[in-house]
């Protein structure tokens, strides 16, 4: 089932935003462990990692400099998606991943960015996982962070 919704919140870069959700439920039964997700450099790039009975995989490699200009470097950004993924998902089942777009004025106009939001199923509350680059597509992105996180088919990291 596919359910939207329109919320507004407050700062998304210190200014008000319009997000519309997609929700997609994720069973995050095997993620039952404390501090699943980690942020380690591996070949000098910040990168994502999280633990599996196969042992720690790459889920987000941090090698795009978009968003550094606002203060978000590589490794800020892989500190703090890291951060949330194990607030988010740690001992919670009830959690569900959307998508969505921020919308952020600018000088010249209105800028859509697709992002990555976490569902409370039980409260409803919505939280930013992460921003996306304009040209990405937030469920490409979930359907990828999905295959990776429930199936156990670990195919290559998604690349932020």
């Amino acid at each position: 089932m596919r359910l939207k919704n329109t919320v507004a919140i407050t700062p998304v870069f210190g200014m008000s935003a319009w997000l519309l959700f997609g929700l997609i439920p994720i069973n995050y039964a095997h993620a039952q462990q404390a501090e699943r997700f980690f942020c380690q450099d591996v070949q000098g790039i910040p990168t994502t990692l999280f633990k599996t009975d196969d042992g720690e995989k790459q889920l987000i490699v941090w090698d795009s400099e978009y968003f550094s200009k606002a203060g978000y470097t590589q490794k800020i950004r892989c500190v703090q998606v890291t951060s949330r993924l194990n607030r988010f998902f740690n001992l919670r089942s009830e959690n569900s991943l959307a998508s969505g777009t921020v919308s952020v004025n600018t000088k010249n106009g209105t800028l859509k960015i697709p992002a990555i939001f976490v569902v409370n199923e039980n409260t409803g509350r919505k939280r930013l996982l992460y921003l996306l680059k304009p040209d990405q597509g937030a469920d490409k992105a979930i359907e990828l962070l999905i295959l990776q996180l429930n199936t156990g088919k670990y195919g290559p990291p998604l690349r932020e």
